[in-house]
């Protein structure tokens, strides 16, 4: 068979045999619709809409909704009815009657799930948490970037306003089954949920309610209502009582039905209801009306449909046009791309058509029922067939948010528009036309937006602009993807949406294939990569460069074969592949030094330190990065040299050069200072506190990290602002300020925790498991601590992070001496490094599990391989008059006794009563002091034995109190070398 097509075709072309008619082939499969989450306002602040009966319904709901409301109460309440009975709209009546009496604090919110569309896009679970955590309240740049974080950010929500007695209400519209909206139900029992659904949902503790057509009553006055709504004092339905009966069952009672049908009364003030009821029986069919069970609205919307074009052709012809937007909802803005009519002409054609209730308006968009779209779609209107081809309108949509996107997000970025205005180029041979089109639904304010007007018309367009980048990749609009995809990535990565870019970026790198221009295609391919390391998926990110690689190689591109190789050693370097990862970098040095690019030789070698590093080659390391540093100052890049000083601080640490480390960090935080790179001198700040710190420059510490905080409080940071707060607990504990050190690092989980950022949070309490064991002391609250943070890489699925904490804390349940529970937590963590393909390290738990003792409180306390050792014990003592007055009054008592001539052993025993009670670093030093004291004022006594023993004692503490541990808790390898040596 031949395939021959004789019409315009919009979509894929299949193997149909003849068309001689216009074609829309729609892609196969579901697509995924995108979440719409709105706050549920108050009876006062709602949309009035005609709303009659259901008065047992609306007291049932509320007496389940009620926090006072005893054995009545529920948590989740379903409300299940045919399709276009009233469930939304009751639902949203009883929420708003909940909010207007202050039942719920913490907020209601609604989300459509999409449940029925007649596309089949569903809305994923996972993909509504972000929105929903944005409508509670949580602002856009601490919202988690991962599905797995969001959802347990959700969760976190929803408990920690639970315990705070702010109560939430969700209602949940459109779900098709019980997998779609389980997820999302409330743990707690003080929220609430309200489910609406076509079906029977197999939920845990729900109650149910099943919504019927109204009563012959109650739709007799909801007709009335309408009618009067449109056309005041018409009195047809009470004049006529008999034929509004007939009506009404025509109509099936069915709410939806009976909107059309009184929007069509009162268009035509001449047509009686007999007139009308006979037109619906015309239209009807049995087999319409017994289709799935349930009255259709066929006969009603076919009649109104009829009389639309007959009476408003205009109007008719923008419905259809309506069903090829991809998202959830249509601005008026882009129904005038869709009609190629200016705005001013087109926003009167669907206010008819909302009058007609064929559409409805909501957030600023027009909506139409998932019902009245199935019927819409595939009708055309006589006439124009430019005006009503699927195609073109599809494209003239399409740039207008290819243009508009391009718009704001120079607003966004503060970058003026070039010479010819906003937007990317179009396909080729038809930017022009297109462009004009386009410019016709350009809202009013894009080009004098400012940056908030551009933010807000990003969040009220994403759904559409998520769901128009797959539309034009469909469709064949290559160019356009690409360009409208690189907008959205960089709008989403401010607003830290790494899930969405993650889409984005795929649709453009499939999209550049297409067109055929290697430096477009690596760059798609790049950004892929790095959305992928972003989110720790490395092996995916070495295949993305990977690809750009033999994208450029093919290509004949050196520079981008130099950049290429250079992030596939990045990826490589990351996914533990060192030897490969030397090899792509070297490979990306001696490309740059060949093309005369010192800048790109530079960022080369630094990673290239990196890798020295990794492989404890730390001299080797410094040496690359110097050089790397000179080449940055030879090109003039401050950015680059002062991120490679910090990098170079970071190795000079390593390899035990303290004091040069803090030169470099130093030196860092001036360049980036200078320069005006705040975060690079965040990160610098950063590193100068901690170190400072841990040599016990205390002062200097709290400048830089005070320093640190704010820049990145002001930068809106949160991941930088923990990190500024985690180096707070090192520079306190090494003032001996445990207590504090604690305080500090609580602080910090507590700052990740209000943010959502699960991951941060995980780090800070990992932190603070060592700070409590470490520098207070407090073994039981530390091992209580890093379970808390097993649970967060638990919940976030993240196995390696889980099995690095599984470590830690096996550690400390040997060292609690409880070593059932160490032998327990040891054997996960050597599934969690096998899961993860750290066998090396497995092999090594598994080696220490063989010296544990059989049970618990052994005599002797075994440490597992790389685990935190405890910092060297300072005798303190909590400040005020319980903690200071003891070293306070025995020093006092020393200098008296000995300005006094008092007994040498009394001030001997008085002076080592102080240095116990201060637990100075000069403890040792004064055992020595008063050794030597004792055994010269008292020689051949006893009591030069006891000054001899003194001795023995300051010398060994000398000894074992100088080991040097990392600033995360860890020892330096020099001193666990050292350690080891010992018996």
């Amino acid at each position: 068979m031949f395939n021959t097509v004789n019409a315009t075709v919009y979509g894929p072309v299949v193997q149909i045999g003849v068309a001689n008619g216009p074609v829309t082939i729609h892609p196969t499969g579901p697509r995924e619709a995108v979440p719409v989450v709105s706050p549920v306002p108050g009876t006062d602040q709602a949309a009035p809409e005609v709303f009659v009966g259901r008065t047992r319904e609306i007291e049932h709901l509320l007496a389940r909704l009620d926090p006072d409301g005893g054995s009545g109460a529920a948590t989740v309440s379903v409300v299940a009815g045919m399709g276009g009975v009233g469930k939304t709209a009751l639902a949203r009546r009883v929420s708003a009657t909940a909010v207007t009496r202050g039942w719920f604090a913490g907020g209601a919110v609604m989300v459509d799930l999409h449940g029925y569309h007649p596309d089949g896009g569903q809305v994923r679970t996972a993909a509504a948490f972000g929105p929903l955590l944005a409508a509670l309240g949580v602002s856009r740049e601490r919202v988690p970037a991962t599905e797995p974080e969001q959802a347990a950010a959700y969760h976190h929500l929803l408990d920690a306003l639970a315990r705070q007695g702010r109560r939430v209400l969700l209602v949940l519209d459109n779900v098709s089954s019980s997998d779609q909206v389980r997820d999302f139900l409330p743990r707690s029992a003080a929220h609430r949920a309200v489910v609406t659904t076509r079906d029977t949902l197999t939920l845990p503790s729900v109650r149910a309610l099943e919504l019927d057509v109204p009563e012959p009553g109650e739709a007799g006055v909801m007709l009335e209502r309408i009618l009067h709504g449109h056309s005041p004092g018409d009195p047809r339905v009470g004049r006529e009582p008999a034929e509004a009966t007939r009506v009404i069952e025509a109509c099936g009672r069915l709410p939806l039905a009976l909107g059309i049908a009184a929007a069509m009364l009162a268009d035509d003030h001449a047509l009686t209801l007999a007139e009308l009821v006979d037109e619906l029986d015309r239209s009807a069919t049995r087999e319409e009306v017994l289709r799935h069970g349930e009255p259709s609205i066929a006969p009603v919307f076919d009649l109104s449909w009829r009389r639309l074009q007959a009476r408003d052709p205009s109007a008719a012809r923008v419905l259809p046009l309506l069903v090829l937007n991809p998202g959830p909802g249509t601005s008026t803005e882009a129904a005038a791309a869709l009609a190629d009519e200016p705005v001013p002409v087109v926003r009167p054609r669907l206010r008819r058509l909302r009058q007609a209730h064929l559409l409805y308006q909501a957030d600023g968009h027009w909506r139409m029922h998932d019902l009245i779209r199935s019927r819409v779609r595939g009708r055309t209107v006589p006439g124009n067939a430019e005006e009503s081809d699927p195609q073109a309108a599809l494209s003239r949509l399409l740039h207008h948010y290819g243009h508009t996107a391009t718009a704001m997000a120079g607003r966004l970025t503060e970058q003026p528009d070039g010479p010819d205005g906003p937007g990317g180029p179009g396909e080729p041979g038809e930017a022009s036309e297109a462009g004009e089109s386009a410019d016709r639904g350009i809202a009013e304010d894009a080009y004098a937006a400012d940056r908030a007007g551009a933010w807000e018309w990003f969040a009220r367009e994403r759904p559409s602009l998520l769901a128009a980048v797959p539309m034009a990749a469909v469709s064949g609009h290559h160019r356009l993807t690409v360009d409208l995809a690189e907008t959205l990535l960089d709008v989403l990565d401010t607003a830290h949406d790494t899930l969405a870019q993650a889409a984005m970026a795929q649709y453009a790198v499939d999209a550049a294939a297409q067109l055929g221009d290697a430096e477009v295609h690596a760059g798609t391919l790049h950004r892929l990569g790095s959305l992928h390391t972003a989110s720790g998926r490395h092996d995916r990110a070495a295949t993305a460069h990977r690809e750009a690689l033999r994208v450029c190689r093919a290509a004949g591109d050196r520079k981008g074969e130099a950049a290429a190789s250079h992030l596939l050693g990045s990826s490589l370097l990351d996914a533990g592949r060192l030897a490969k990862a030397v090899t792509a970098v070297r490979q990306a040095a001696h490309i740059y030094r060949v093309i005369g690019h010192r800048e790109g030789e530079a960022r080369a070698l630094g990673t290239l330190a990196r890798i020295h590093c990794r492989t404890k080659r730390y001299d080797t390391a410094v040496g690359v990065h110097r050089q790397a540093i000179g080449m940055y100052q030879d090109a003039g890049d401050t950015r680059g040299e002062g991120a490679e000083l910090n990098n170079l601080g970071l190795t000079l640490w390593l390899a035990g050069r303290k004091e040069e480390a803090v030169v470099a960090y130093r030196r860092s935080a001036d360049v980036s200072r200078t320069a005006g790179h705040h975060c690079a001198k965040a990160a610098a700040l950063r590193n100068l506190a901690m170190h400072t710190g841990w040599l016990g420059r205390t002062e200097e510490a709290l400048a830089a990290q005070q320093e640190a905080l704010e820049t990145c409080r002001s930068l809106g940071d949160v991941a930088g602002e923990s990190a500024a707060l985690s180096a707070l607990p090192v520079i306190l504990s090494r003032a001996m300020e445990p207590r504090a050190a604690v305080a500090a690092q609580q602080r910090s989980v507590e700052v990740c925790r209000a943010a959502g950022h699960r991951r941060d949070e995980g780090l800070a309490l990992s932190q603070l498991g060592q700070v409590l064991a470490m520098a207070a002391g407090n073994l039981g609250g530390a091992i209580d601590t890093h379970r808390r943070a097993v649970d967060i890489w638990r919940d976030l699925a993240d196995r390696d992070a889980e099995a690095t904490e599984l470590k830690v804390l096996a550690g400390r349940l040997a060292e609690a001496e409880r070593n059932s529970a160490a032998r327990r937590t040891g054997e996960e963590a050597v599934a969690a490094l096998n899961d993860t393909g750290r066998h090396a390290e497995a092999v090594a738990i598994e080696e220490w599990l063989a010296t544990l003792p059989a049970a618990d409180h052994g005599t002797e306390r075994a440490v597992p391989p790389d685990a935190p050792t405890r910092m060297p014990r300072v005798y303190t003592t909590p400040k005020g008059c319980t903690g200071g007055c003891l070293p306070f009054s025995a020093t006092v008592g020393a200098v008296v006794a000995h300005f006094l001539d008092g007994p040498w052993w009394l001030v001997t025993i008085l002076t080592v009563l102080a240095a116990f009670g201060w637990g100075t670093c000069l403890t040792s030093l004064v055992f020595l002091s008063a050794g030597v004291f004792m055994v010269c004022a008292a020689w051949g006594t006893w009591w030069s034995a006891a000054g001899l023993a003194l001795l023995l004692f300051g010398a060994g503490s000398l000894v074992t109190g100088t080991t040097e541990a990392e600033p995360d808790g860890r020892e330096s390898d020099r001193d666990r070398q050292r350690r080891q040596r010992r018996p």
